[in-house]
């Protein structure tokens, strides 16, 4: 049996990411932690830098405060490729996605906590704060994805015509 395009990319996205394949190729009820697999969202060719994942609070927008508690249908989940950041919300039947293109990010902070670690993410349109689980994560790798973010940012520049945050609805 060959392995389709599909699957050799996930592969190959995985191996460069130190993560079983199954990670980008399952959805929650296996070993992946949203409703669709991660695989799914990318578009064609785009890389994977960073996977970063909650325990089960949602990226909140503007206020801290606002990120729901998710039912425990998979863990919200963040992708940094090389053009965004892809914020994978599970919520019931769905994912709700997030989109934040490096271009219209104005500034980036890390804020380490004992039980939760959050990434404030100030762009042209909204902050975003993306709530961090300490116990998937390591505080290492926030720190560096943190700053390929802001390296990525400042590469695209304020001016970029890529720079309009999006919120879709479940896919």
């Amino acid at each position: 049996m060959s392995e389709t395009n599909e699957q050799r990319r996930a592969s190959e996205l995985a191996q460069e990411l130190e993560e079983d394949t199954s990670r980008l190729t399952e959805s929650y009820q296996g070993d992946g932690t949203t409703n669709q697999p991660i695989i799914e969202y990318l578009e064609e060719n785009e890389d994977i830098k960073y996977i970063l994942t909650a325990s089960m609070k949602a990226i909140a927008v503007n206020d801290k405060g606002s990120g729901e508690t998710l039912p425990k249908d998979g863990e919200p989940t963040y992708v940094l490729t090389e053009s965004r950041i892809l914020g994978i919300m599970p919520n019931g039947e769905g994912d709700e996605i997030y989109e934040i293109p490096f271009g219209s990010v104005l500034d980036v902070e890390n804020y380490f906590g004992w039980t939760k670690w959050r990434m404030e993410i100030k762009t042209n349109d909204n902050n975003y704060h993306l709530w961090i689980s300490p116990s998937d994560n390591q505080k290492e790798t926030v720190n560096n994805a943190r700053d390929y973010i802001l390296k990525k940012a400042e590469k695209k520049g304020p001016d970029s015509s890529s720079g309009t945050d999006d919120i879709n609805e479940e896919r």
